[in-house]
């Protein structure tokens, strides 16, 4: 739980302000603040679980996700790639000071900028251990425990040690780098401790020291007994009321007589969250109860295996619902297996909770790991704890509480890492041993069939390293093939170079490939490259199940189903004459020097780029065309053979010529400026016909709201949860004086503040100058002050009832 002020937490002040102290890889060094930063964009994202699942050793890696502007260009010289960001968040109190919050230390991944906004992905501190063991200088030369191997990735990583002690089983240690060490990087080996100490790892920030450490913890399950906290539903008339639970709120027979948290306000529980009536609540029918563990120690990974050892299957508990440890590493012996799963179990043992998902009201507090009591509507609690907590500033808190449902038990429980690196190694391992035997096989008959001599040789434990060459001696060869329990290469300049090699963890180095048929679910590439070297014209061909080609890609360009420019057949075409997309009879048509045209049956063209052109067929030889051109303007014309008309002119010099009236229905109304006098020079509708804006004579423009409300326009119908009468109480009401007239208003709004109080109640409207101004959005404050009296008469109806209730006593 990260430490905000009450203020946050219950909303009674709101996040306002940021500060981003961002260091970049060249040394230099920028502050920013709420003033560039997207506000809806700084999002934090945490999690403890794989999705859906219910894990055990997960290493949380948070995420931050930003937007900052940068319309001014003041940024643009900077490189944010693996820029170190230190992200703080916080606002004014109501006590005037300004209080924030670090959230913690990021390193920017994904880096975009479109020219305005710069994007950056950035994550924690944990990406530190995503260093390979093998790049390590670790010893081994004795028996470590699980706290010297988390020593040593905290050495390797640069990163401390929040837990001044570890938990986990008694004496346990680890006499040897598991099999797997050559692949496996330190973030999988605080994971697999993590999973062996029944903990979670994550980065946490010391405000004593100004360090991010790493620390091991569990959910907090000491207050997580959901029949101890409903609070009551106060329905009956007993006294006390017989229809609550054991924190039923005291018997208000006096006032003060009763339970110290009254009516549920569980103001003693420290550590967890109390979550009232959130939005988009989505539970599962039953809770959660653990009721046993299982450890599987697999055959590959016990080191006093022999040929004839199977997989090794532990269970502490009833069956029910199992949590299974599987594929882990550091569990080496059938003993480790036992004393893990006893431990583990003692954990684990009779915890109970109940799956979930909601979206509640912004709390920056919140983080992956922590535990919460979430009241639904129907008066039911349910003790839960945050696996997945997605905080947007400003917006509604995401969270969930992941478990994989009764029937799914039998799956493994851990990170999808592990998962993907524990299979990968017993593929490894499987394959190893076969493969020396075969290999030995295959090149004794390249021997054969291509001169080659076989030169084994043997390493200094006595294992044998295979050689083949095509001279009398090894040294005097020039083809030299290798092969060994870790690789297999081949060289054709004595050993000068190896221009082949494949290794035991899959890595391949190959100068040509030709292949009949390659299954790409799984390629990685950075950049490929096609044809070229003066060999060959590279191309790319994508055929359908019938073999017939759907997509090209060559030197030609790009097509679909098209030929070339000129083809207006189905499909789409791209090179370096433009871009053309059609059906036969409709097509588009972009050009690189700038023209756009749209084609509907189209007739014959006059055009001088830039211009974008629409045409329509309307009857047999007539069309309409639409051009717009930067040095004319908009003209709409009606074609007949060589005679043409001009309904309406547009001129870029702000001029505009009419046959007729220019219908709202194009957007645009004009009222003729015929005289410097008229009040209103020009009214105009936005695109979506939502809002009417009217430019007046004092160089500003105004609007009015259009707004539909019937019920065959809406979806998705429901009651709202909004507070209404929250919202409406935060609005300040003001009085001013209008600076273009001097007039007095006793009473009214400023739009930048009631926006803060109703988001959306306001909209920008653009002015001649390029700003914007902010107008009041009446058909979005409606709702809000309808629904206020609707809550208001319910508190009086209830504040009747009671009075109605003493008054007969």
């Amino acid at each position: 739980m990260l430490d905000f002020n009450d203020e946050f937490k219950n909303e009674t002040s709101r996040i306002s302000k940021a500060w981003l102290s961002v260091s970049f890889l060249d040394g230099t060094f920028v502050t920013i603040d709420e003033e560039r930063i997207d506000f809806n964009g700084i999002t934090r994202d945490s999690s403890t679980t794989v999705d859906g699942e219910f894990t055990v050793g997960a290493a949380v890696t948070g995420k931050l996700s930003l937007t900052i502007n940068n319309d001014d260009g003041s940024l643009s010289g900077y490189d944010f790639r693996g820029a170190t960001i230190v992200a703080e968040i916080g606002g004014e109190l109501s006590d005037g000071s300004i209080d924030s919050t670090n959230i913690g230390r990021y390193y920017v991944d994904e880096y975009t900028y479109d020219g305005s906004d710069i994007e950056l992905i950035a994550y924690d501190d944990m990406t530190k251990f995503d260093v390979p063991c093998k790049d390590s200088n670790i010893s081994w030369n004795q028996n470590k425990t699980i706290s010297d191997l988390v020593d040593d990735a905290c050495i390797v990583a640069g990163i401390g040690l929040w837990n001044s002690s570890l938990p986990g089983p008694q004496n346990y240690r680890i006499s040897q780098p598991p099999e797997q060490w050559e692949t496996m990087t330190w973030h999988d080996v605080i994971s697999y401790c993590a999973q062996i100490m029944c903990c979670f790892a994550h980065i946490v920030y010391d405000v004593i020291t100004g360090q991010y450490k790493l620390k091991f913890e569990w959910y907090d399950t000491s207050q997580m007994n959901s029949v101890l906290y409903d609070g009551g539903t106060f329905n009956t008339n007993t006294v006390p009321y017989s229809d609550g639970a054991v924190l039923d709120g005291g018997t208000f027979r006096p006032w003060n007589v009763g339970d110290a948290i009254d009516a549920g306000s569980f103001g003693d529980r420290n550590g967890v969250h109390i979550i009232p009536s959130p939005y988009s609540l989505s539970v599962d029918t039953d809770d959660v109860l653990i009721t046993g563990v299982s450890v599987v120690l697999s055959a590959s990974d016990n080191i006093n295996a022999d040929e004839d050892t199977k997989d090794y299957t532990v269970t502490s508990g009833e069956e029910g619902y199992i949590i299974k440890i599987e594929g882990n590493p550091l569990i080496e012996t059938t003993y480790q297996a036992n004393s893990v799963c006893s431990y583990i179990y003692s954990v684990l043992d009779g915890m109970r909770f109940r799956p979930l998902s909601a979206s509640c009201i912004e709390n920056p507090s919140f983080e992956a790991g922590d535990v919460a009591i979430v009241c639904g509507d129907d008066n039911e609690t349910y003790a839960c704890f945050l696996s997945h907590v997605t905080y947007t500033v400003n917006s509604s808190t995401q969270i969930s509480c992941d478990a994989a449902s009764t029937m799914q038990n039998l799956k493994a429980r851990y990170s999808g890492a592990q998962k993907t690196n524990a299979m990968i190694q017993r593929v490894f391992e499987r394959s190893v041993s076969n493969a020396e035997t075969a290999m030995s096989g295959i090149l004794g008959a390249f021997s054969t069939a291509l001169g080659l001599r076989y030169f084994p040789s043997t390493d200094s434990a006595g294992r044998t390293i295979y050689r083949f060459g095509d001279g009398e001696q090894y040294e005097t060869s020039r083809i030299r093939w290798e092969f060994s329990a870790g690789a297999l290469k081949v060289s054709n300049n004595h050993g000068d170079t190896w221009n082949a090699a494949l290794s035991v963890d899959g890595i391949a180095v190959l100068q040509e490939v030709y292949a009949i048929k390659v299954d790409a679910d799984y390629i990685q590439a950075g950049t490929l490259t096609v044809g070229g070297n003066g060999r060959r014209i590279g191309s790319i061909i994508v055929k359908d199940s019938s073999n017939n080609t759907r997509i090209t890609v060559d030197t030609n360009g790009i097509r679909y189903g098209k030929g070339s420019v000129g083809d207006t057949s189905a499909g789409f075409y791209l090179n370096y004459n433009g871009f053309v997309i059609g059906d036969g009879d409709h097509y588009v048509f972009a050009s690189p020097d700038g023209q756009l045209r749209l084609h509907d049956t189209p007739g014959s063209v006059d055009l001088n780029p830039p211009a974008l052109i629409v045409e329509g067929e309307e009857t047999a030889g007539e069309y309409n065309r639409i051009t717009i051109k930067s040095d004319e303007g908009i003209r709409i014309r009606k074609i007949n053979g060589s005679s043409t008309s001009t309904p309406v002119m547009i001129h870029s010099n702000g001029e505009i010529n009419a046959v007729g009236n220019i219908s709202a229905q194009y957007g645009v109304c004009v009222v003729s400026p015929s005289t410097t006098s008229s009040r209103y020079r020009i009214i105009f509708m936005n695109i979506d016909y939502t809002h009417l804006y009217i430019r007046a004579d004092d160089g500003l423009t105004y609007s009015a709201n259009i707004s539909a409300s019937d019920r065959k326009l809406k979806k998705d119908i429901h009651d709202t949860g909004v507070d209404a009468l929250d919202a409406i109480n935060r609005i300040h009401h003001r009085a001013f004086t209008w600076k273009k007239n001097d007039k007095k208003e006793k009473i009214g709004y400023i739009a930048q503040e009631l926006e803060e109080a109703i988001p959306g109640a306001t909209f920008a409207v653009p002015q001649e100058d390029g700003s914007e101004l902010l107008h009041i959005q009446d058909n979005v404050m409606i709702p809000y002050l309808s629904k206020a009296i609707q809550e208001l008469s319910a508190k009086v109806d209830m504040l009747e009832a009671r009075l109605a209730t003493l008054e007969e006593k």
